[in-house]
Order: C-alpha cells, then sequence, then structure tokens
C-alpha cells in the first residue's frame, strides 16, 4: 500500500495552489522511485523521505525546498538522472539534490587524515555555496536518522554514526542557530557516542526530575512578588546533553543541578526582562561571573536571553533564563 499524500498536506498550508500540486507531482514521483526499497526495519524507504519533507515544510521552506526534499535521496538510490530532475521539477531543484548527494557521498569519519578532512571540508563548502538549502535539507534528513538510530543493527554502527552526527552536523547547526536541531542531535546521539553517554542522560533526567520543586519555589516566590502580571510562563528547561555530558567530563564526573536543567521565566516585554533579573538577585545570592545579558549582547546565532545563576535557600545553585516570548 503506498502513501498518501495526506500525510504531508497539512504541513503545506503555507504554499500556494500551485506550489502545491507541484509537491503532489514530486510526492508521487518519489514514491514510485522508492517503490522497492526497504528501510533496516523493512518499512518502505520512502516513509524516510517523506518525514524529511515534512520537516522542512514545518520549518517554513519554499517549494523547491520541499521537492528536493522528497527527492533528496533518488540519484544515489535509483536510476533517476539529474536531468530526468530538472525537467520535471526545474533546475534548482536539480541543483539542490545534486548539492545533497555531494554532501552525502563526503567522508565524515572524525578519525581521518588532515588531507582527507580538508578535501572533505572543500567538498562542503562548494556545496553551501551553491545553496545552504541543500545543508537545511541534510540536516532535516540526519535529524529523521537519529531519530531511529535505533534501527542500525549493532552498537559499533550506532556509536559510528552517533560520533559522526556530533563531530558535523551538531556543529552545523550551532553555527546556523538552530537550536532545536542541534538539541536532538544531542538527545539521540550522546549515550550511542560515548561510554558514559546513557549514564550522563540518565543523571541529568535525575537532576531535572528533583529540580521540579525548584521551578515551583521560584514560582511561588515570583508570585509573592506581585508579578504575575508580568510572567507569561515558568518552566524547567533541561540542558542541551551535549553540553551536559561536557560538564561532567569537566567535573570530574560529577553532575550539578546547575548543569542539568535552567529555570525559563517568559514575561511580556524586554522591561520586564531586566525588571525580573532585579527581583530575582533580590530574592535570591547571584553567583559571582554568572549573569549574561544576550539582550544587550546578542549571540552570532541572534540567540537572545538574561542569563543568570543563583544560590536558593538550602544551598542549590540554579540556572534562570529570562527571555520574552518573541525571543
Amino acid at each position: 500500500m503506498h502513501p498518501d499524500f495526506s500525510v504531508l498536506e497539512p504541513d503545506l498550508d503555507h504554499l500556494t495552489d500551485g506550489d502545491r500540486a507541484d509537491v503532489r507531482s514530486a510526492f508521487e514521483f518519489s514514491v514510485h522511485a522508492h517503490e522497492s526499497q526497504k528501510r533496516e526495519d523493512g518499512s518502505p524507504y520512502v516513509l524516510h523521505v517523506i518525514e524529511v519533507a515534512k520537516t522542512v515544510a514545518g520549518w517554513g521552506a519554499d517549494r523547491d525546498t520541499i521537492i528536493a526534499a522528497l527527492l533528496h535521496d533518488v540519484l544515489e538510490d535509483t536510476d533517476v538522472q539529474k536531468d530526468g530532475l530538472i525537467a520535471n521539477f526545474g533546475r534548482h531543484v536539480g541543483l539542490l539534490v545534486e548539492g545533497i548527494t555531494k554532501f552525502t557521498q563526503a567522508d565524515l569519519s572524525p578519525d581521518l587524515p588532515l588531507d582527507r578532512k580538508v578535501e572533505t571540508l572543500r567538498k562542503l563548502f562548494d556545496v553551501m555555496r551553491l545553496d545552504m538549502r541543500s545543508i537545511v535539507i541534510k540536516l532535516a534528513d540526519r535529524l529523521h536518522n537519529v531519530q531511529t538510530i535505533d534501527l542500525l543493527p549493532t552498537a559499533e554502527r550506532r556509536a559510528r554514526f552517533a560520533l559522526e552526527t556530533l563531530s558535523v552536523y551538531y556543529k552545523i547547526a550551532f553555527h546556523l542557530g538552530m537550536r532545536d536541531v542541534r538539541y536532538a542531535f544531542a538527545e539521540y546521539c550522546v549515550p550511542h557516542a560515548f561510554p558514559d553517554g546513557l549514564r550522563s542522560l540518565q543523571e541529568r533526567d535525575r537532576l531535572c526530575f528533583e529540580g521540579e520543586k525548584f521551578a515551583a519555589t521560584v514560582t511561588q516566590e515570583l508570585r509573592a512578588a506581585d508579578l504575575q502580571d508580568r510572567i507569561q510562563s515558568v518552566a524547567l528547561q533541561k540542558s542541551n546533553l551535549m553540553l551536559f555530558y561536557e560538564s561532567r567530563q569537566g567535573n570530574a564526573g560529577l553532575a550539578l543541578p546547575e548543569d542539568a536543567f535552567s529555570i525559563v521565566i517568559t514575561v511580556r516585554t524586554e522591561e520586564d526582562c531586566y525588571h525580573l533579573l532585579k527581583l530575582l538577585h533580590t530574592l535570591y545570592r547571584p553567583v559571582s561571573g554568572e549573569f549574561r545579558d544576550y539582550i544587550a549582547a546578542p549571540s552570532d546565532a541572534g540567540y537572545q536571553s538574561l542569563h543568570t545563576h543563583v544560590t536558593l535557600p538550602g544551598g542549590n545553585v540554579i540556572q534562570c533564563r529570562i527571555r520574552t516570548q518573541k525571543m
């Protein structure tokens, strides 16, 4: 039974009727091209490319990017030729799929000799120079592959795949400011990539479970200060697992609450951010040297927030982040 276009259609509301018709044609083309292929678990391979297309569509991608996502493996895995893609879907789609294929064929092994690494980087920069959308599609492709990493049959293959993801794709997502993608890469890959990775996941989640009471304490104190009209939400946010793993290594294996999670306070306006920061530093003792103003000085990727560490009654240090919904 072939997949139905209705699984992708809800993600295409931002496209014109004509563009949606073109995506439907690419969907049917992809289903036919991958008809005989299966994934490791025996499921139709085309389900993977549909998930990649759904991901980029959810990011607001345009017609060509979504079509290229549906067709991103046809040059490598089927008998479809670039000229056929261009004839059916246009030159831009053909170039995008060609760029993704070049990226896929690049040797990204972390233990390459220096001359091979230089050649690999040259290929990747060439792909980026031609069209950055190829990289975005490749990130979506890798994202679905790590979400299904357990389909790989051996621990060795899972470890190698996870380490490659963290060595290359995680860093690309960082430089593109794709925080959610980077977070997902860490979440799925750290437990497989490092001998102590699973233990790090368990330790972080244990500290987050215990940290819920800290979030409740902060919420109660803020309500008592009559700031409820300024505050939209107070929530515990798990730390990026890669960063938590690295902090444990730096702390000789010790897991600290301030590294495992942050209390994220969302307020209405930028002025409210600074007002709330002043209140937090009045209620709790701030940790010297741990304040960062990413509102006045955003990160290179455009990230904005106020970061501070405070000491709660009892001596526990937690990280708080204050931002608006727009940030």
